[in-house]
């Protein structure tokens, strides 16, 4: 097996190709901000992904009543560690994100830019727009040409334009090719680098 370790998100894939995705999250930077002094680990705050009634999160998210809070329930969680195949079954790629809200659209944007036949650090890289409804506003990475935010404009979204360097959503991917060769990437977003053993 060789384990592909992306900041939070870990890919192993093996020499036949199998393999495993597994993304981890202390929710915020630093997580509750609360370290055990026995182990030295930073305790997660994933409680900010229940619903708060009439509070949204810190992601922006408002408030569902199919997400209060209740004894043994799960809070709603964004964390999509994703595998796909090749047509043959042969492993595709493994991969996975952090940044909350948006994991959803840099996962599938990322995917889609693979599927335009960029490599896997081009499409890691490239920039993003997000919509999360609320609030009703399109983020969009510095790096799109005016025509299309303006295009989104004529079509009445409130588009807002941010650096595309900034941390928002991270993403991390391992593609193995038709031809067996294996390459990885981490989102230079957050500094990240892709390691195999």
């Amino acid at each position: 097996m060789i384990p592909i370790h992306l900041q939070s998100h870990t890919s192993v894939v093996d020499k036949n190709g199998m393999a495993v995705a597994l993304t981890s999250t202390v929710n915020l930077v630093f997580g509750s901000e609360v370290l055990d002094p026995e182990t030295g680990i930073i305790l997660n705050d994933e409680m900010n992904d229940f619903s708060t009634p009439g509070v949204p999160n810190a992601f922006g998210l408002w408030p569902s009543p199919y997400n209060y809070p209740e004894p043994g329930k799960r809070p709603l969680s964004s964390t999509t560690p994703t595998i796909i195949e090749h047509p043959d079954r042969s492993f595709f790629v493994a991969i996975g994100g952090s940044g909350g809200s948006r994991i959803f659209g840099a996962i599938f944007q990322t995917l889609v830019n693979l599927d335009f036949g960029l490599d896997v650090s081009q499409a890691v890289e490239f920039g993003r727009l997000h919509d999360q409804l609320y609030p009703v506003i399109v983020d969009a990475d510095s790096v799109y040409p005016p025509d299309i935010l303006d295009a989104l404009r004529c079509r009445g979204h409130n588009v807002t334009v941010l650096d595309v360097n900034r941390v928002a959503a991270v993403v991390q991917a391992v593609v193995q090719q038709q031809n067996g060769k294996i390459t990885a990437a981490s989102d230079s977003r957050k500094n990240g680098i892709a390691a195999g053993y």
